[in-house]
């Protein structure tokens, strides 16, 4: 029998394709399904077939719907999952959809929802699926029948972790593992502390995704965020947390009817650009590219600190800002003696302007921070924005 299945050709999955895929799919090759890496209250019922029918697929949000953690509530591989099944078949060779058999015996999907979307939209004649199916330990639920919160708070964490490891299931991405350790910290599942923070967002991740500097930057921003960072808000800065933080604040670049004259230059407006403190030279890349299709602009250049981490933001956060300020100064001099006779760098048309701000104890969240000349009354040389 084929390991592809062409969905269009059947009706339901057969016993074959469930003793196919079970000679294909060793349990012990999916520890975190069947093994040592199942969550403690979890137990496998059996490896069927399901009607699809028979799940209650409703999306009630958080607790043990845990494809609710996913962020958006879709997968946005969606549309590339389908043209991988329309193109190749449905696989065999991958870990079936997985699913909960509550006390009450309702079935819920721990997973699968993607692969259940489109089969339903597209392969609506295909009434079944192959289905791993999970029971609840006795010891994890309660006398009234409902589940305790570390089963609740295991499912939780199951939901994700399938996804960090299965295809076609679409891959777990950060804003999954942010939005599940937020429910887990509302449900106190955990505390609001680093390690317990960490602990989780490696227990979703598993060995399937993202690297140690990825898995600890995402638990820097859930503390600093929704932590116990002293009771303070803390922005962590990537690209689309930028374009919403510019578009609220009105960071937008400036047009002048009227020319005006710098230097020995008459310039027609503003062009913001906002950088990493993190990367000099890449940072330096974009700001020359930005400059040479703004030629009649005046550049300001706004960094930002990006994740910020330790038990100290606001040090990290200025010592961010004063290592780039640092080392751009550092390195235009190498620059300009390498390449210009020793000649000053000209900084009437690009300028750097401030930072983006990044701890409420510190600034007004709402406004760049300026950069002014350290003096023995500001020895950072910071000065909010107006």
């Amino acid at each position: 029998m084929s390991i592809y299945i062409d969905l269009t050709t059947i009706k339901e999955f057969t016993q074959d394709h469930l003793e196919t895929y079970k000679r294909l799919n060793p349990e012990e090759a999916y520890p975190w399904l069947f093994g040592k890496d199942l969550p403690e209250s979890l137990y496998v019922i059996s490896i069927e077939l399901v009607d699809f029918e028979a799940v209650n697929w409703v999306d009630f949000g958080t607790g043990i719907h845990t494809q609710g953690v996913r962020s958006g509530g879709k997968n946005i591989k969606e549309k590339e999952i389908a043209r991988d099944i329309a193109n190749f078949g449905f696989k065999l060779t991958q870990p079936a959809i997985c699913i909960l058999q509550k006390p009450t015996n309702e079935i819920i999907p721990l997973n699968g929802r993607t692969r259940r979307s489109i089969i339903s939209k597209v392969y609506s004649h295909v009434k079944n699926f192959i289905g791993i199916v999970y029971g609840v330990k006795p010891e994890y639920i309660n006398p009234d029948g409902s589940l305790t919160s570390q089963a609740e708070s295991d499912i939780s964490i199951f939901g994700c972790a399938a996804n960090a490891y299965t295809d076609p299931a679409g891959e777990l991405s950060k804003e999954d593992v942010v939005r599940e350790v937020k429910i887990a910290m509302a449900n106190n599942w955990i505390g609001p502390s680093l390690d317990e923070i960490r602990s989780r967002v490696d227990k979703l991740c598993g060995k399937g995704v993202f690297t140690d500097r990825t898995r600890c930057d995402l638990s820097y921003r859930i503390f600093n965020q929704y932590g116990s960072s002293n009771g303070q808000k803390i922005l962590p800065w990537d690209s689309p947390n930028i374009k919403i933080w510019r578009r609220r604040n009105s960071l937008n670049d400036v047009n002048w009817d009227i020319p005006k004259k710098i230097g020995d230059h008459s310039y027609d407006g503003i062009v913001y650009s906002v950088v990493s403190s993190e990367t000099l030279e890449k940072s330096l890349g974009v700001i020359a590219r930005t400059a040479k299709d703004n030629p009649t602009k005046i550049i300001r250049v706004i960094i930002h600190t990006g994740i910020l981490k330790g038990y100290d933001p606001e040090d990290n956060y200025l010592t961010k800002i004063d290592r780039f300020r640092k080392s751009w100064q550092n390195h235009f001099d190498d620059i300009t003696f390498a390449f210009y006779n020793g000649k000053p760098a000209l900084f009437d048309r690009v300028e750097l302007y401030g930072a983006l701000p990044a701890i409420e104890s510190m600034h007004d969240l709402t406004k760049i921070v300026k950069f002014v000349t350290p003096d023995d009354d500001n020895l950072e040389g910071l000065l909010q924005a107006a």
